[in-house]
């Protein structure tokens, strides 16, 4: 909790990065473009995340959270 993920586009073309319904949190890049384009969030709740690009939702993965670990 508390860590930030950051997606990065390495190429031109249109991208999104949408969480899905009922997961544990929710987040949209809405639409960027570009070499270089950034999309950054922080998550704050324990679970799971999937998320996909609008553009093409073949483009789809999953964040999973959990509390602190022992050290």
């Amino acid at each position: 909790m508390g860590d930030s993920v950051l997606w990065t586009w390495a190429d031109a073309s249109h991208k999104s990065v949408t969480s899905l319904p009922n997961g544990a949190e929710v987040f949209d890049s809405g639409n960027l473009k570009g070499v270089n384009s950034e999309f950054s969030y922080t998550f704050s709740k324990t679970g799971v995340t999937e998320y996909q690009n609008d553009s093409d939702p073949s483009m789809h993965g999953k964040v999973t959270v959990v509390g602190k670990l022992s050290t």
